[in-house]
């Protein structure tokens, strides 16, 4: 059976095998999740704002996150961290503000386990108010502090008075590659960053030391702080053979595809109104991955790539919905492990799930399971 989502997914989510649900309504204070390289993990976002420094989650095999208001008080690495994971991070319809974030802290920090190259993907979401300093943290809107596979980014806005996409390979085993469609980034000055001259809002590669690996631009904008030009915003720069054309940037002499523009889009490519506490689809999506359904996927733009865990593209057309991805509809799960408050885990036979209308209702029943 296919069903469709409020907000478009470009990338299918990855393989679920009797993954733990973990809805953050019902864990307090709770930051810290850690979990063993095999476990499949859901976060449902919670129902109110999420003023806690952070989700922090150490392990586990795939991880997704659905939706979630982020508003985090305090001093973290990152709101979000994914941190050993073996699989893939699969998020989507988030909305993270760092307005009261201290120390330099970045939106979403990624990073494998060692020796592997798991996949990130980040869709439908906005992250706002990104806030760096020199002098402490060099906050980005999302970067890589480890091993990964593809890199996955659909109906991405991010803002930052630091830096913004950070995701230069440099790390063993290096990352295989990056799609970037509908991706807008901007500087924002709305709190001083102490004193940097510079803040680069898409950074791919270190130097001329490094290997580039292959980009997908599709769609892509960077908004640069007044005064700033393309090299001090868009990395690699034209001494590394990035080429202007008026606002386009392009990258003849590298595995990369596609441009980036100087401006910004018509509207924000995150549509706020279908994320955070407004986001509809985890019923849809929870549903879909724990009984083997699929999910309507829009086509990627460049048709190719697919993950390490086999959710990759889609193909290139909504018909990569029902490929080789990983809602093919050819896995069954027939138990789903649900942790309440204390982080206690109980096992259920998964019954009429697909009946289920609303995730309270999805929890109330596994409570009484």
């Amino acid at each position: 059976m296919s069903s469709t989502t409020n907000a478009p997914l470009m990338w299918a989510p990855p393989t679920m095998n009797n993954p733990t649900i973990v809805d953050l309504s019902k864990t307090g204070s709770q930051t810290y999740w850690s979990f063993s390289p095999n476990q499949d993990v859901i976060f449902l976002g919670a129902s109110g704002t999420d003023t806690n420094s952070k989700l922090q989650v150490q392990g586990g095999h795939n991880v997704m996150l659905l939706g979630g208001d982020f508003q985090p008080h305090g001093q973290a690495t990152g709101t979000l961290q994914f941190d050993g994971l073996t699989g893939a991070a699969w998020v989507d319809g988030v909305h993270i503000d760092n307005k009261y974030a201290t120390g330099g802290q970045d939106a979403i920090d990624f990073a494998g386990a060692a020796g592997t190259q798991p996949d990130l993907t980040v869709q439908n979401s906005l992250i706002e108010n990104v806030n760096g300093a020199k002098s402490s943290g060099h906050a980005d809107v999302v970067q890589t502090q480890g091993p990964a596979g593809n890199l996955h980014f659909y109906n991405l806005t991010g803002t930052t008075n630091y830096q913004g996409l950070f995701i230069s390979p440099q790390y063993q085993p290096e990352t295989k590659s990056a799609t970037l469609d509908n991706v807008n980034l901007s500087y924002t000055g709305a709190t001083t960053n102490d004193g940097s001259a510079i803040s680069y809002l898409l950074w791919t590669l270190d130097d001329k030391s490094e290997t580039p690996y292959p980009i997908s631009f599709h769609n892509v904008n960077v908004v640069p702080r007044a005064g700033e030009t393309a090299d001090q915003t868009v990395w690699p720069t034209s001494s590394m053979g990035a080429v202007q054309n008026g606002n386009s940037i392009s990258f003849p002499n590298m595995p990369y595809t596609g441009s980036v523009t100087l401006g910004a889009p018509a509207a924000n490519y995150a549509d706020s109104s279908k994320l955070g506490l407004h986001f509809t689809d985890a019923q849809t999506i929870v549903n879909a991955v724990t009984t083997g359904g699929t999910l309507v996927t829009v086509g990627a733009s460049t048709g190719s790539g697919s993950g390490s865990t086999g959710s990759g593209s889609t193909g290139g057309s909504t018909g990569g919905s029902t490929g080789s991805g990983s809602t093919g509809g050819t896995s069954h799960h027939d138990t789903l492990h649900v942790t309440d408050a204390h982080g206690s885990a109980m096992q259920h036979g998964f019954g009429g799930l697909t009946q289920l209308t609303t995730m309270a209702d999805l929890v109330h029943q596994q409570h009484l399971a």
